[in-house]
């Protein structure tokens, strides 16, 4: 290969020439020239991976399909909080929400968790609707029981056409709607899809 030489500052202020070979060249300026792009290409692509990280974040605790039923649309944030409190007739005090919406060939039905405080929290408000319901004040719930499913305990009541299910886990109350052919099964996995 031929020298070629690059003129380079000393440190007195004089210029001196510098032996570099041709391959020295051309592989630096390779490397600074990617090096250049991928520099300059950085916040796209930070921003790219945020996206995806977003786009795909499974931090909504519903399962994907619950017996038969596939779900269809999921509900969250405000929109979610608005349902809950229109399902209670009342604010109630949850720090997150979620609603799932499933369907199947022949049937349908609703997942709603609603995430508290603390597992305390959470219980005082299955005792509350459990109370509730027991001492008839909904009215359009009727045949309430308690009952064992996979050891947690899980509450029934039948009203507007369909099986209510309600459970806690941990700090989640979890509310199933369904329809009364599709209840056994939806139920029986549901409670093992949200331990």
């Amino acid at each position: 290969m031929l020298p070629c030489h690059v003129m380079e500052r000393g440190d007195v202020g004089a210029e001196r020439p510098q032996t570099t070979s041709y391959f020295q060249l051309s592989m630096t300026s390779r490397y600074e020239g990617t090096l250049g792009n991928f520099s300059r290409n950085v916040p796209f692509v930070f921003l790219f991976l945020l996206l995806l990280i977003a786009c795909s974040s499974t931090d909504i605790p519903l399962p994907q399909s619950i017996g038969s039923m596939r779900l269809e649309k999921v509900q969250s944030g405000e929109e979610a909080r608005r349902e809950i409190d229109r399902l209670h007739g009342k604010q109630i005090s949850f720090l997150r929400g979620y609603i799932g919406t499933y369907v199947a060939e022949n049937g349908s039905g609703q997942l709603w968790v609603s995430e508290h405080s603390s597992e305390r929290e959470a219980a005082e408000a299955i005792e509350k609707m459990a109370h509730g319901m027991k001492q008839g004040k909904q009215q359009q719930f009727r045949h309430f029981r308690k009952m064992m499913i996979e050891q947690r305990a899980v509450y029934l009541a039948v009203g507007m056409g369909q099986a209510h299910y309600f459970f806690q886990k941990g700090a989640e109350v979890i509310w199933l709607a369904v329809d009364p052919s599709l209840a056994k099964e939806a139920i029986r996995d549901a409670v093992r899809k949200m331990k």
